[in-house]
C-alpha cells in the first residue's frame, strides 16, 4: 500500500529480520512469506569486528552505537565484491574520513563493502575477514550454515531460513507461489526497511536475482525513498480504507470464539 501497488513482493530488511512477502491484490500468500534471521544489526556487528581488525576497537553500547553511524554513511553493497577488492588493493590511503565525537579521525576503507556483503553471503557472519588462522573455523561456519539450511523449518507465517541470502529470498519466495503469478512477482519487487538504503544494494540484488531466475523472465526492483517508513506508512493507509473493517476481529466476536479466531481469520 504504501508504494500504490496491490500487487508484487516485498522485500523488507530491517534490523534484526528480512522478510520476503508476495502480495496479490491486497493480500499476502501466507504460504510464501519467508524469513530469514540476518538484518541491519549483523551488518552493523560485523562492521565492528572488521574495524577491530584494523585497531579500532568499539566495546559499549555508546560506542556500538558509532559503529552503527559508520555503517548509514560509510558503508555500501559492492557489485562485484572480487572486482572490488583488487581495486581496494591498488589504492593506498582511499579511505572514508569518519570523525569521532571525540574529534580524531578513522579511515575505514574495505570494511564499507565487507560489512554489508554478509546479506548476500550470510555465511561470514561472525567471522573475521580472512585470515590463515580463521580458515578452519570459516570452514566450520560453512558446514553449520548448510546443515541450518537443510534443516529450514515450517513456521506460522511461512518458511523460516536461518542465513538464507537475500535474492535467494526473494526467488524462493515466488517460486512458493502459483505458477501464473511468479512473472508478476517479478517485475514488482519492491524494496522496504533501512537495511535497503546501502547505495548500490538494488543494483546487486538486481544481477544477483538475474542469475537466479528464469532467463525470459523480466525483473524490476522499485526502492521508494520513504521505504525505511514502508511499514507504517502502508498500515496507516490499510487502517484508513472502509475494506478494512472486514479484516478486524471484533470483541464480542473474539469473547464468543476465544483466541482460536485469531488464527481463522487473520492468518
Amino acid at each position: 500500500y504504501s508504494s500504490g501497488r496491490t500487487t508484487g513482493l516485498v522485500l523488507d530488511c530491517g534490523a534484526g529480520v528480512c522478510h520476503a512477502v508476495p502480495v496479490v491484490e491486497g493480500f499476502s500468500l501466507a504460504h510464501a512469506v519467508l524469513r530469514a534471521d540476518l538484518g541491519g544489526r549483523d551488518v552493523t556487528e560485523r562492521l565492528a569486528i572488521l574495524l577491530r581488525r584494523a585497531g579500532h576497537i568499539f566495546h559499549t553500547s555508546a560506542e556500538f552505537e558509532i559503529v552503527r553511524q559508520i555503517k548509514e554513511q560509510a558503508c555500501y553493497v559492492a557489485f562485484n565484491p572480487q572486482k572490488e577488492e583488487i581495486t581496494t588493493q591498488d589504492k593506498s590511503g582511499g579511505g572514508y574520513p569518519f570523525q569521532l565525537p571525540d574529534g580524531t579521525t578513522i579511515s575505514v576503507g574495505a570494511e564499507r563493502y565487507r560489512a554489508p556483503e554478509i546479506l548476500f553471503h550470510p555465511s561470514l557472519v561472525g567471522l573475521e575477514y580472512p585470515g590463515a588462522q580463521q580458515q578452519q573455523q570459516q570452514q566450520q561456519q560453512q558446514q553449520q550454515r548448510q546443515q541450518q539450511q537443510q534443516q529450514q523449518q515450517q513456521c506460522l507465517y511461512g518458511f523460516v531460513c536461518l542465513r538464507c541470502c537475500v535474492h535467494e529470498l526473494v526467488v524462493n519466495s515466488i517460486s512458493r507461489a502459483d505458477l501464473d503469478l511468479r512473472r508478476t512477482l517479478f517485475s514488482q519487487i519492491v524494496l522496504a526497511g533501512g537495511s535497503t538504503y546501502f547505495h548500490g544494494f538494488g543494483d546487486r540484488l538486481l544481477n544477483e536475482i538475474r542469475k537466479a531466475a528464469p532467463k525470459d523472465i523480466k525483473i524490476r526492483i522499485s526502492a521508494p525513498p520513504e521505504r525505511k517508513f514502508s511499514t507504517w506508512i502502508g498500515g496507516s493507509i490499510l487502517a484508513s480504507l472502509s475494506s478494512f473493517k472486514k479484516m478486524w476481529v471484533p470483541r464480542q466476536e473474539y469473547e464468543e470464539c476465544g483466541p482460536s479466531i485469531l488464527h481463522r481469520k487473520t492468518l
